[in-house]
């Protein structure tokens, strides 16, 4: 399965402020405790062996998309390897795929078999996967976890996109 172009709408939308991409590096809402300064530019995209991302980082709007679509990507075939592994593929929708990329794509690992939200949706359990689900709303700030109201409203909007297949709701 591949995400819809819907589901890449959706995820766009909460790893910036107004959907389009940050063109130019902008400090991480989610800092390290080692006292070094994270940063990310585009849809959110933080340094890996595909872009490296520093304080002076410039990108074009052609390149924010490649990196979108290569992050996707790696949350996709996670997501897919996952869902074949368990033999749960074929009950999954579309938009219950794409809730899941976003998830993925946001850091929670719904392909990890130890995460609780990972085991509701083995167990196809609404009530379970709606409480794991909301229990991913914490970001790190030097080391400390808070609660971020942005995700707990993405993870509100993620699971009412997994159950009902609402891309549109947004209560930014």
């Amino acid at each position: 399965m591949n995400i819809s172009n819907d589901g890449i709408k959706f995820i766009a939308r909460y790893e910036t402020a107004d959907g389009k991409p940050n063109l130019t590096a902008i400090k991480s809402p989610e800092q390290p405790k080692n006292g070094k300064t994270k940063y990310e530019i585009g849809f959110g995209h933080n340094s890996d062996s595909y872009y490296t991302v520093t304080a002076d980082s410039k990108i074009t709007e052609e390149q924010a998309y490649a990196i979108l679509e290569h992050d996707i990507n790696e949350a996709v075939s996670l997501v897919n390897n996952y869902l074949r592994k368990y033999s749960i593929a074929e009950r999954i929708n579309q938009h219950q795929f794409d809730a899941l990329i976003s998830a993925a794509f946001n850091g929670i690992p719904v392909y990890d078999s130890k995460c609780g939200l990972s085991k509701a949706i083995l167990e196809n359990d609404a009530d379970k996967i709606e409480k794991e689900w909301g229990r991913w709303i914490y970001m790190t700030v030097k080391g400390k976890k808070v609660k971020s109201w942005g995700l707990v409203r993405r993870r509100a909007d993620e699971i009412e996109l997994y159950f009902c297949g609402d891309y549109k709701r947004d209560y930014r």
